[in-house]
């Protein structure tokens, strides 16, 4: 007997089903009711919100013989057809898949015919940004002068990839997460109908893995309900989909927050032999982090009631242990080293490594080191300073004499001078010349005037 997923067999079939997006349906169905849908559409968000569904229902409003509802009727031909994907009218494509040219030129062969069934033809792309460059330009005339029969729709998971001028020219709807409440309340309806029994603590741990993802949410409960004859708890979620338990995450929480390296990599490694995955011990390890200094920082953390008296307790207390700066510290390194393990193959050695450096605190430098150091500092800057008006001084003398003898200015230019009023010639010939110009009293009255003494003429070896 074929066994159709729960995924699929739930997906939303009117827009009263799709849940978490209520401010997409009233802005969708506002714009049926008045009669005023736009040309294209483009939904982004991320994976299992919903985004090709609704797509697909406003397919359905559009081409649906009761056009005065809101809703699809899901009992004409061409609800129908819709649903099962033969209809004529709507045409839903793969992006990842048909991205070339050639599938765009096709794709304007079907925009070029009038619809067969009902008044307008919709084309769906879904993933969109993974059409060529090609695709997309060619794409971009057939959008900016569609036929007035004709509505695209566009989903994405990744809007940034796809070109402004494709953006622009499109009403666009941003997809968000969908709340751990709202996804309890749908699973709990989808347990009690396909008699999957499981307890409230389960479905929000389901929830809390799913990341905001319905679709994700529905294969994991679709996962667990194959227990059978057994109340499903949160054990046997945490046996079957390979997470850590709350105790064991705990434990490597306190070893960071603490400072022990060596206890630290002893809990990760227990965690390790009992088959848990590395990267989802990670990501609870930050998720558990990031809670600790949110409660530090506002005195509480996000969807804090779903969870049980003693994660909250936990969170609470260490919270009021530590202090902003080292949650903050050790939370960055967890996200930096997170970024690194998507790009590195051997992560359980950066995952190690990150642990390590996250027990680490910087060192704390004495009172009298620090004292010194300033002291030093503020003398070689007075040392610099006092240079720096000698040297000064030497440049308006250079300009007066220069202006005066310019005889004297050209020998001048061949020596070195220091912070005592010294000049400094390797060249004999030029230095017993200038012992000779020394002597002139035009010399020395210059000196005495622009410099305030007799710099002292000598030879270097």
């Amino acid at each position: 007997m074929t066994y159709i997923s729960l995924a699929r067999k739930w997906r939303p079939t009117c827009f009263s089903d799709v849940i978490g997006q209520d401010h997409i349906i009233r802005l969708l169905q506002g714009a049926i009711r008045k009669g005023k849908l736009a040309h294209a559409f483009l939904f982004s968000g991320t994976r299992g919100l919903g985004k090709t569904t609704v797509a697909r229902l406003l397919a359905k409003i559009i081409c649906c013989e009761n056009s005065h509802k809101q809703e699809p009727c899901n009992v004409c031909t061409q609800c129908f057809t819709i649903s099962s994907g033969h209809s004529s009218d709507v045409l839903e494509i793969d992006g990842a898949s048909n991205n070339s040219i050639d599938d765009i030129r096709n794709l304007k062969e079907f925009v070029r015919h009038h619809p067969i069934n009902g008044r307008h033809k919709v084309i769906i792309i879904d993933e969109v940004q993974m059409l060529s460059n090609s695709a997309f330009n060619g794409l971009l005339k057939l959008i900016e002068e569609p036929p007035l029969h004709v509505k695209f729709i566009f989903a994405t998971t990744d809007i940034e990839k796809i070109p402004v001028t494709i953006v622009s020219r499109c009403q666009k709807y941003d997809f968000k997460k969908i709340s751990c409440k709202d996804m309890v309340v749908k699973l709990q309806e989808v347990a009690i109908k396909e008699r999957i029994p499981i307890k409230e603590k389960g479905l929000y741990l389901i929830a809390l893995t799913s990341d905001g993802s319905m679709r994700d949410a529905l294969s994991l409960l679709d996962q667990v309900g194959t227990i059978s004859h057994v109340e499903i708890t949160e054990k046997h979620i945490v046996e079957l989909i390979g997470l850590a338990e709350q105790s064991n995450i705990d434990k490597v929480v306190d070893a960071i927050l603490y400072g022990h390296s060596r206890c630290v990599i002893q809990e990760f490694n227990k965690l390790c032999v009992q088959g848990k995955d590395e990267k989802r011990i990670l990501d609870a390890l930050i998720e558990r982090l990031r809670n600790i200094l949110l409660q530090a920082i506002s005195g509480s953390f996000p969807e804090m009631s779903n969870f049980n008296p003693e994660y909250i307790e936990f969170i609470r207390t260490r919270a009021f242990l530590f202090s902003q700066e080292d949650l903050q510290r050790i939370l960055f390194l967890g996200y930096f080293f997170l970024n690194q393990i998507k790009r590195n193959e051997n992560f359980t050695l950066l995952i190690e490594l990150a642990l390590i450096k996250m027990t680490k605190r910087p060192k704390v430098i004495e009172k009298n080191a620090i004292e010194a150091k300033i002291r030093t500092l503020v003398n070689l800057s007075k040392c610099r300073k006092e240079r720096l008006n000698e040297h000064k001084k030497w440049i308006i003398l250079f300009d007066k004499i220069y202006s005066a003898i310019p005889s004297i200015a050209y020998y001048l230019t061949m020596g070195t001078y220091d912070a005592f009023g010294n000049i400094w010639i390797s060249n004999k010939s030029f230095y017993f010349r200038l012992k000779v110009l020394f002597a002139m009293n035009l010399f020395k009255s210059q000196c005495l005037k622009y410099h305030g003494f007799f710099p002292i003429l000598f030879l270097e070896n």
